[in-house]
């Protein structure tokens, strides 16, 4: 598999599968390098599926549709509609997210992803509501 849209849309399929390990480990290079997704710095398939697990664990529905897609190998850039829904409340959200991959001999070696956790998590109720404006206000938010 050499062509960068078919191994890109094969790692999102991939990724958007509970049952997707198998399709990313045929796609991802063993050392590949995630950044940009909420301050991670994932290095390695084996990270990258232990993310692909956390999200897992935390919805029971995810999907990705593509809204725009640009190419210029060896990058490929997707911005998506990302739809999602919490699987212990079943509340959705769903948000945008972009996610531009490097692809060289066959395999995804580089990944850049931007996904607005925050708002996702605001939506389903694991954070108060207009969390990055009363932080950026000054507020000072402590668990409880």
């Amino acid at each position: 598999m050499t062509d960068i849209s078919l191994i890109a849309q094969t790692f999102l399929s991939g990724f958007f599968d509970i049952d997707g390990r198998g399709t990313i480990e045929s796609v991802v290079s063993r050392n590949v390098r995630v950044t940009g997704v909420e301050g991670l710095d994932i290095r390695g398939r084996v990270e990258l599926l232990r993310f692909h697990n956390m999200v897992w664990c935390q919805v029971d529905l995810l999907k990705a549709e593509p809204v725009v897609v640009l190419r210029d190998p060896p990058w490929i850039s997707y911005l998506c509609d990302l739809s999602l829904r919490e699987g212990r409340s079943g509340i959705a959200a769903r948000d945008r997210f972009q996610i531009t991959m490097r692809i060289e001999g066959g395999r995804i070696v580089e990944i850049v992803a931007f996904v607005n956790f925050l708002a996702l998590f605001e939506t389903i109720g694991r954070l108060p509501p207009r969390t990055l404006d009363r932080c950026l206000a000054g507020e000072v938010m402590r668990a409880v």
